[in-house]
Formats: C-alpha cells, structure tokens, sequence
C-alpha cells in the first residue's frame, strides 16, 4: 500500500511538471500570435504618419508633434520587438546575430537624439573616447542601448539627467548608463536579468515595472560574449555597465 501511494504521488508530480510545460507553451504562442498581430495596426500608424511628414502645410508644432508620435511609435515597436524576442528564446528558437563593423559612437549619438525627442524634460549628457570601433550586431546593439537608456529615463528622475559613457579598451569597449533616480534595493538586483518584476517605488514618470527590457539586454550581452554589471546605492544612483569584445 505504501509503495502504491508513493507510486501515485510520483505520477501526480509527473503529470502536474507536464501540465505546467503545456501552460507555459500555450503562454509563450498566444504572446507571440499577439505580438505579430499588434504589428499589423502599428505599421497602419507609420505608413499615416509618413504621408502626414510630406504635407507642406505643418505648422512648427504640427512638426515637433509628428517628430514626437514618430518616436512614441519606434518604441511601441521595440516594445513588441521584445515581447517576440522574448517568446522566441522561452520557445527555444534562440536569439540570432550578424555582426558588422560597427562606429559605437556614432550608434550612440543616433540613438540619444531618438531619446532627446521623445523626453524633452532629460538632459542627455554623451562622453566617449575617440575611435571605437567592432563587430558586433547593430540592430541587437541599437535594442540594447534603447532599452537601458529608456530604463535610465523611467527610473530616474522626470527632470534629471540620464549620462552615457563610451570607453574604448584594447580588446573590448564599454557601454555604460547612469541615472540619479531611487537606487534598486540589494534584493531586486539579485533578480533583476532573472525574470519580469516590478519596483516596490513609484517613480516621478509612474512607470516603475522593469519590464522585458532588461531579460533581452542579458540575451544580447550574452551573445555577444560580453558582460553586463549594475551599481546601484542611494547616494551614486544607478549605473548599468555593458563590456562588449570588439571581436
């Protein structure tokens, strides 16, 4: 009697484990059937917002407001972008990666400008050193720098300043993101590439989840044999540090 009880605890256990892999892969197929439908709508947005830029009657801020649903539409994308991603790599079909020749800096500066136009209120402040270049992956690299500079603006202060610091290294260059915003408690930062959480303090900007973001940044770091590190303390702010081999 005993060993038939063990017996069906271990088949219970078993069929529980299998069921729970057959939720999670109904999950990961509706997330992705729902992202690639969400792009359908969004192009529709894109392709009206581009005839709209052709008009020659805009007013001055009939243009800055183009140029800021522009922006607030890339970043609907990207956020898709990462629900796919997302869904992919928990499917097991990975991430993929073609690396090209790459000016960091000249990457970086399109990418702040994207950001100046769609948070007026930050002050984005750029310091690099001269020539850096690699092969790395520039559509993954772009995401990358998007989604921990978007992070920057979030989870700092609504007026403050959010610094991006390139640094050029024999073997290897450096991406690195600061804000002076609430620091991420000792806990979080255990946990924080691990799995979707949300912050326990609200921001200035009322969008404290950290989101997707970050899961995809540790894929792209990892892929591209780099490595990401975070400094966080109340009186220094928080820093996300991305060293990524220039080969």
């Amino acid at each position: 009697m005993i060993r038939f009880n063990e017996a069906v605890d271990e088949i219970w256990m078993i069929s529980l484990t299998r069921f729970q892999e057959k939720l999670n892969e109904s999950k990961n197929l509706f997330l992705g059937i729902l992202g690639h439908d969400l792009r359908n709508p969004i192009s529709t947005i894109k392709g009206a917002h581009s005839l709209l830029k052709l008009s020659e009657n805009l007013s001055e801020k009939g243009k800055k407001t183009l140029a800021y649903t522009e922006v607030s539409v890339d970043r609907m994308t990207s956020l898709i972008n990462n629900l796919l991603e997302l869904t992919e790599l928990r499917l097991g079909k990975g991430m993929s990666f073609q690396k090209v020749p790459i000016d960091l800096v000249e990457l970086s500066q399109n990418i702040i400008h994207e950001h100046e136009l769609a948070y007026p209120q930050i002050e984005f402040v750029l310091s690099f050193d001269d020539d850096i270049h690699g092969n790395w992956d520039r559509l993954r690299l772009s995401q990358m720098m998007n989604n921990l500079i978007t992070n920057a603006v979030k989870h700092g202060s609504s007026t403050g300043t959010v610094q991006i610091t390139l640094r050029n290294y024999e073997r290897h260059a450096e991406f690195a993101v600061h804000n002076n915003g609430s620091h991420i408690p000792q806990e979080v930062l255990q946990k924080i590439f691990k799995e979707r959480f949300t912050s326990g303090n609200k921001n200035e900007l009322k969008e404290n989840s950290y989101g997707l973001g970050l899961l995809i940044v540790k894929e792209i770091v990892e892929g591209h044999q780099g490595e990401i590190h975070v400094e966080s303390t109340p009186q220094t702010g928080t820093t996300f540090i991305i060293t990524l081999p220039k080969e």
